[in-house]
């Protein structure tokens, strides 16, 4: 071979060599475009899981420190509620003491009231039976009172019997 034929096999092999080459840069271009998407999907959902896992785990801490709170309150509340229930308890007591007060001394002025008619009743019968008549600037009879301002009697006349 000569020389010129050599150089016109060069042009023709570099020639027919440019073809594959640039096919080969566009396969290295979308190989490599490839890998990029791949490489973003890949690290998409590589930081997709972190995310999650990281969510997870600060849901479980905020339920963690929720729950803290919730038996807090729930402790304050419950404090809170005993100590309102034994104020109602010592308000229904001094109710109950009060009524049961009042109850007592209506019963008392009842039975002062029963005894002072039939104190009377009795003084009457003993006027109406000895007969004697008692002025009204007499003093009144003593009884079993002993003078006491409770049971004592005012003055009686025989009207007074009538």
């Amino acid at each position: 071979m000569t020389k010129g034929k050599k150089k016109h096999d060069r042009k023709d092999a570099q020639v027919h060599s440019r073809l594959p080459s640039v096919k080969r840069k566009e396969d290295v271009k979308e190989q490599a475009d490839w890998r990029r998407t791949r490489q973003k999907e890949l690290l998409r959902n590589d930081i997709k899981e972190i995310l999650r896992e990281e969510l997870a785990v600060e849901h479980a801490k905020m339920r963690k420190f929720f729950r803290k709170e919730l038996e807090e309150i729930m402790g304050l509340l419950r404090n809170d509620l005993s100590q309102i229930c034994m104020e109602q308890v010592v308000l229904l007591k001094e109710q109950a003491k009060e009524i049961q007060q009042e109850h007592w001394n209506l019963q008392y002025l009842r039975l002062k009231d029963l005894f002072r008619k039939d104190l009377k009743e009795m003084v009457c019968e003993e006027i109406k039976k000895s007969k004697m008549i008692i002025g009204p600037k007499e003093e009144p009879l003593l009884g079993p009172s002993k003078g006491t301002t409770d049971f004592q009697v005012g003055p009686l006349t025989g009207k007074d019997c009538a």
